[in-house]
């Protein structure tokens, strides 16, 4: 009896917040998950996967996307070599893992810092992107790469510099990508602002210091007031567009 083709979802930040709710999702609906985090969920898939089946489909890879891409390359290519793709119908990658700091004026910015956000932010998803570009497949579907953007992309927020920037950027790279998926209908790109979530990124928002973030009490009022979407229904959100990839057409989606 043939077996039925899965999707394969590869989603970096899949342990905690929308990174792990998309995970959990996409176990829901018995698809192969791989997670890389600096840490791993144990206890991601308990409460919602109740299959044995279901919850082989996943693996968590504990790396830190921070070190040498040689590295992360090198863990990626062991990885792919074990996959058999037959048996795979579409593949997404979903680039979630990212970082609010440093937060503060120009001028009183740590080097080190900005250099650590600009490559987990920026430059991680890019080659890893152009990594997955270069790989060849043998699966049936589509190859869908889904960048989690923000609002913050094309809205100046006081003292946000960095991640403002870092997000634009990544928007850039997708608008160029557009061009040269035209001849290639099989590839769909997209980044996708999911607005503002109760995840551990919003807590460390709010625990930065009015000196350096000036608007840190309307971020303490959205908690205060429940006005913060949970990852799960963002995550259901994200997973409605990536279901139907034939159908994607747009170079940036929002909740």
């Amino acid at each position: 009896m043939k077996s039925e083709k899965k999707d394969l979802y590869i989603i970096t930040g899949g342990s905690k917040g929308l990174g792990c709710a998309i995970a959990e999702n996409a176990l829901e609906k018995n698809q192969c998950v791989i997670t890389i985090s600096r840490t791993e969920n144990k206890n991601m898939h308990l409460e919602k996967i109740k299959n044995a089946n279901q919850s082989e489909n996943l693996i968590q890879i504990k790396h830190d996307l921070s070190v040498a891409f040689s590295e992360t390359e090198k863990m990626l290519n062991f990885i792919f070599k074990k996959i058999n793709f037959k048996n795979c119908r579409n593949i997404y990658f979903v680039n979630n893992a990212a970082q609010i700091q440093p937060v503060s004026e120009i001028g009183k910015l740590n080097t080190t810092e900005i250099q650590k956000h600009i490559y987990l932010n920026y430059t991680v998803p890019v080659l890893l992107t152009n990594w997955l570009m270069s790989k060849k497949t043998n699966h049936s579907g589509h190859k869908v790469i889904a960048q989690i953007s923000s609002g913050a992309a094309s809205f100046a927020i006081t003292n946000w510099s960095i991640y403002c920037s870092s997000k634009a950027a990544i928007e850039m790279f997708n608008s160029v990508m557009q061009i040269q998926l035209q001849k290639n209908k099989k590839v769909k790109a997209f980044t996708y602002a999911p607005g503002i979530i109760d995840t551990g990124m919003q807590a460390v928002i709010r625990g930065l210091k009015k000196s350096d973030f000036p608007e840190v009490a309307r971020f303490k009022e959205y908690k205060k007031t429940n006005e913060l979407r949970s990852a799960d229904s963002v995550a259901d959100h994200l997973m409605k567009i990536l279901s139907k990839p034939e159908k994607i057409t747009q170079k940036s989606y929002s909740i």
